[in-house]
């Protein structure tokens, strides 16, 4: 298991009108080039965590930062989380 000394969660920034489905992560990803999507963990509108990669797999997520770190990304719309995604942070975080 490889050590984790930092865990980074990352915004979606996605329209607060649309439904952002970890599918959706995984084109996006696959579009900038990545094989497969960068995050171990997506936080979604509904507060649902859903896992991606496995944490032992170094992820694709904060350049220089990836061997030693955990990523999740949040859904986040332009504006403020809902109530459930800011709590499901705090459930990847703890």
């Amino acid at each position: 298991m490889r050590k984790i000394s930092l865990i980074v969660i990352h915004c979606s920034a996605t329209r607060a009108d649309r439904d952002f489905t970890a599918k959706d992560v995984d084109t996006a990803h696959r579009f900038r080039g990545f094989s497969c999507w960068g995050y171990h963990y997506y936080i979604r509108k509904s507060g649902q965590i859903e896992p991606m990669r496995d944490e032992d797999t170094v992820g694709a997520h904060a350049r220089g930062f990836n061997a030693i770190s955990l990523g999740a990304v949040s859904y986040t719309h332009l504006t403020l989380p809902t109530n459930r995604e800011g709590e499901s942070r705090g459930d990847v975080v703890c």
